[in-house]
């Protein structure tokens, strides 16, 4: 080689060196301003919420950070994700360790299994440095964000209780002489039914959501696998639901289904929620708390009128279906634990974050309540999504007492034994799948469109066959192991 030609390599060598490290440093720069939280501004914190993006976002968001840059030393970006895709997408984001710090876990992206994978950060340290996050959240409700004893999710707090609570259009006792209080149980209902069909027969009497649960809720927690455990039994025991000899509730929903009350094309009309937002439906279920007649009414346009039915219990399932973690993969855990602190405490700063710009978005009555606008630009209306909603002003037609109702309800109401118990389905995964599917198979139970009584010794040894057994158990192991714990 000539020297020419030597000189002519090297060259080549330093201008490839120097395009990779250019090239290099380029998507390393864009990969800093995507993910990661500095920027030439300073520390910004992503919060990673389910929803779709109000159109003054960037408007509300500004104000915010007048609030919470002072305080912290860094700035909030949120980010909202189609609820229907939210878990799929932060199922993405774990697996290829996308870098953000916060974000919602519960109804959708589950905590239970994306904890299971790793996603999140222990916070019992970080949470040292918040004393007044702690204080803000009950102890037993602590209890429902930790796994192995280890915390990994500030749970929003809100209405914790559940209840079987149905809800009847108001214009309708008046105009199909209903008298509510003749239903001093689920069963009672028909009573309702019969009325609405003969003198709206336009409409479906009941909307189906809960299977016969709806009768069996005060009874038994359900656990996973056609398993459940008695609520009055102190030891625990796990039962399974096909060695019930009680089958009252299916002849009750299948008369009921016999009778009209419940739609005929049941078991295929699939997503009814269309229906149920038009008002198609006289009665239906929902999650009861202290003025959700309001939120209902809001929502479906009339007003509603609830049929206070079951005793109030606190589920972990329903502690969890709202919670609020930080990513494994956060580069700002401290200034991001500080952040939901100030946002769980900060009641100015809450009702920002929920409800937009006094004035402009929403209009606080002489009250204390708040009347929204759905066009404002900025409508959420879903303040659980952000921390504790008790920092939040009522809605409109609501007590200003509400807050307090209904933290003394979840104070009052009966405390699941379970509430820090993690079941590992891992051993059991493949049986609780076969279950289910099988279960699957026979929907026609809960929903009264097949009568059970013809096919039901199949089905309990199909689901015994699908190894129903093997569920129970193990989740009796899981729940003895769990019960040295608390001793």
């Amino acid at each position: 080689m000539t020297k020419f030609s030597e000189n002519r390599e090297v060259k080549k060598i330093i201008s490839f060196t120097a395009a990779i490290a250019l090239c290099s440093g380029v998507m390393a720069g864009c990969g800093e301003k995507k993910n990661d939280a500095k920027t030439d501004e300073g520390t910004t914190i992503s919060w990673l919420i389910p929803g779709d993006k109000p159109a003054d976002l960037a408007l509300v968001q500004d104000e915010v950070n007048k609030i919470v840059e002072p305080e912290i030393d860094a700035k909030v970006e949120f980010r909202f994700i189609n609820a229907g895709s939210y878990t799929e997408k932060m199922n993405m984001s774990f697996s290829s360790q996308e870098v953000f710090d916060i974000c919602f876990t519960g109804y959708v992206n589950p905590f239970d299994t994306t904890a299971n994978k790793g996603a999140y950060m222990p916070l019992d340290e970080l949470l040292e440095k918040a004393p007044k996050l702690k204080e803000s959240i009950p102890d037993w409700l602590w209890e429902t964000g930790k796994r192995d004893g280890v915390t990994y999710a500030v749970p929003n707090y809100q209405v914790c209780s559940g209840r079987f609570v149905p809800f009847v259009y108001t214009e309708l006792i008046d105009e199909c002489g209903l008298d509510l209080s003749v239903v001093k149980e689920p069963k009672d209902l028909e009573i309702l039914f019969e009325k609405i069909k003969e003198k709206r027969p336009d409409l479906y009497p009941w909307r189906i959501s809960s299977g016969i649960t709806m009768f069996k809720q005060d009874d038994g927690e359900e656990l996973t696998g056609d398993i459940y455990i008695d609520r009055n039994d102190p030891s625990l025991t796990v039962k399974e639901n096909v060695e019930d000899k009680d089958h009252s509730a299916y002849d009750t929903i299948r008369s009921w289904y016999e009778r009209g009350y419940i739609r005929s094309d049941v078991a295929s009309v699939g997503d009814d929620t269309l229906d149920w937002t038009n008002g198609k439906y006289a009665v239906f279920q929902s999650t009861y708390k202290p003025g959700v007649e309001k939120e209902l009414e809001i929502r479906l346009g009339k007003p509603v009128t609830a049929i206070m039915l079951g005793k109030p219990y606190v589920t972990r399932a329903k502690c969890t279906a709202a919670m609020t973690a930080i990513s494994k993969v956060s580069k700002n855990p401290e200034k991001a634990i500080k952040l939901i602190e100030l946002v769980n405490t900060n009641k100015d700063l809450y009702n920002l974050i929920c409800y937009g710009i006094e004035g402009k978005h929403y209009t606080k009555l002489d009250n204390g309540t708040v009347r929204l606008d759905s066009n404002s630009g900025y409508f959420i209306n879903a303040s659980w999504k952000f921390g504790n909603q008790f920092n939040a002003y009522p809605l409109e037609g609501n007590s200003p007492d509400v807050w307090d109702e209904t933290i003394k309800m979840n104070e009052e109401a009966e405390k699941s034994p379970l509430l820090g118990f993690v079941m590992n389905t891992t051993p059991i995964q493949s049986e609780i799948s076969q279950v289910s599917s099988v279960t699957g198979e026979y929907g026609g139970f809960l929903n009264g469109s097949v009568d059970y009584k013809p096919v039901y010794d199949e089905y309990v040894s199909r689901v015994k066959a699908a190894g129903v057994d093997r569920i129970r158990d193990e989740v009796q192991k899981q729940i003895d192991e769990y019960k040295k714990t608390k001793n």
